[in-house]
């Protein structure tokens, strides 16, 4: 029992790994992560993920399944490249998604 929740927790691992894995060029700097654990980004921001270039996106929350980019959550890439650096959460915008 211990090996299967053993290999369960490595998978879960290796997901957040791959997304990490992703080259892109998100701007840590225009999402700000939530009280509800959303991230949210107010002004425009464009950036690349893998293969996919010029995707923008503007005054939303951007949680888990909210767009699959290149194979990828984009709630996880965010999460892998600015997670650690940028855990400091801020009011909700406004209560909304937009």
């Amino acid at each position: 029992m211990l090996k299967n929740i053993l290999c369960t927790f490595i998978g879960s691992i290796g997901l957040v790994t791959t997304a990490a894995a992703q080259p892109n060029t998100i701007d840590c700097s225009a999402f700000s992560k939530r009280s509800d654990g959303t991230w949210y980004v107010g002004a425009p921001t464009t950036f690349d993920v893998g293969n996919t270039t010029s995707i923008t996106v503007a005054v939303r929350a951007v949680g888990r399944n909210f767009m699959n980019i290149a194979g990828d959550d984009l709630f996880d890439l965010i999460e892998a490249k600015c997670g650690k650096e940028r855990w400091q959460p801020t009011a909700d915008h406004a209560g909304s998604d937009h």
